[in-house]
């Protein structure tokens, strides 16, 4: 069907996305703390995967044997590509009456800003929320405001089923605006603490959580965030109408801000995990980690626990809305005396990122 000539091409065009498969393979390996490239790597992990699919099935289409060096290199990073691409065959079992459910929500300050030019955004985040009726709610990118305009806390707790919360604020405002991270709780919080990064708005709060007999310590984290400007977001949502010129300023603006960004997460990650490894209690580590589960950062997190998405779903479970919408970004992350028995993506479009909910059992 081709010529000697264009298979040649081909079969190099094949050795190439082996290469940045294997790359993406070393992207969980390697920390950007040392070299900041390889999280770019991870970021397109996914398409590498598809690219080597599609060289799979362009070979077997030809039948040729050259099908066998994009499938080997497919079945030696088979546990990393499940990372991205779960494929589960549990079953997501009946609720227990002695489970317990926890939702992870980054809710963009409840769309204070009327980002979505919807005034009851945050109405409809409360009727979704009873709705729903976690036992425990995690909010990153959290805000109350003191006076009467809009006092989420009380709210939260006059409307919902909470009678307990853990809140960190670490931006004040004069006007009564104030930002930061909260966990909510039906269940006593019987420990509090805050972890508040070095120069960082980010934070993670620390919560024991007394649940009947037992203690759980809850983790709800908000890493890095890569902080792009505006002129960053008119850029990435019009790369394809700029001069040249632009494309090349705009590509270095995004890049120097993921680089920044991805190696204060690699520190952040390495010190919760720290903590993880000194707890007394059972861990459940969940929030916005700001990075995809083929990064160092989610490496790190994940080793000793369980990631739930991966444990209870089959596909890619895109948590994050904007430009790569595939990317998984929130996770709820357990040890091995939890049991998950239920995980979803809730599709509530209120924000730039997705909750996520799962319920829980104790095991041991």
């Amino acid at each position: 069907m081709f010529s000697k000539f264009f298979t040649k091409v081909f079969l190099w065009i094949n050795y190439f996305v082996i290469i940045l498969l294997l790359l993406g393979y070393l992207a969980s390996e390697v920390s950007p703390q040392q070299i900041p490239l390889f999280n770019f790597f991870a970021l397109l992990f996914p398409y590498f995967i598809l690219l080597n699919i599609a060289s799979v099935v362009f070979w077997l289409f030809l039948q040729k044997r050259y099908f066998l060096y994009s499938l080997i290199v497919l079945v030696i990073g088979f546990n990393k590509i499940t990372n991205t691409f779960s494929l589960s065959f549990r079953s997501q079992e009946i609720e227990t009456t002695d489970a317990f459910s926890l939702l992870s929500y980054n809710a963009r300050v409840f769309d204070l800003y009327d980002w979505t030019h919807n005034e009851v955004t945050r109405d409809q985040i409360f009727s979704s929320l009873r709705t729903e009726s976690p036992d425990i709610a995690c909010f990153q990118e959290y805000f109350n405001n003191t006076g009467t305009y809009f006092p989420v806390h009380d709210s939260l707790m006059q409307n919902q089923r909470f009678s307990f919360a853990h809140i960190n604020i670490n931006v004040s405002l004069s006007n009564g605006h104030n930002f930061g991270i909260a966990t909510y709780s039906i269940y006593p919080i019987v420990g509090k603490s805050v972890v508040e990064f070095e120069k960082s708005s980010n934070q993670v709060l620390i919560s024991d959580i007394k649940i009947n007999k037992d203690t759980i310590r809850l983790f709800n984290c908000h890493l890095e965030s890569v902080r792009f400007l505006r002129e960053d977001y008119q850029f990435m949502d019009s790369i394809n109408k700029v001069s040249e010129e632009r494309r090349k300023k705009g590509i270095k603006g995004v890049s120097k801000r993921l680089a920044r960004a991805s190696k204060k997460r690699a520190h952040q990650a390495e010190l919760i995990k720290e903590l993880i490894l000194q707890s007394e209690y059972p861990v459940i580590v969940c929030g916005d980690f700001n990075d995809v589960p083929s990064s160092y950062i989610y490496k790190t997190l994940v080793k000793d626990l369980s990631d739930s998405h991966k444990e209870m779903n089959i596909g890619v479970g895109g948590t994050y809305r904007r430009f790569f919408p595939s990317n998984r970004i929130d996770y709820i992350l357990h040890d091995t005396d939890l049991k998950c028995v239920s995980f979803s993506k809730l599709n509530w479009p209120y924000s730039d990122h997705y909750p996520i909910i799962g319920k829980y059992k104790l095991v041991k």
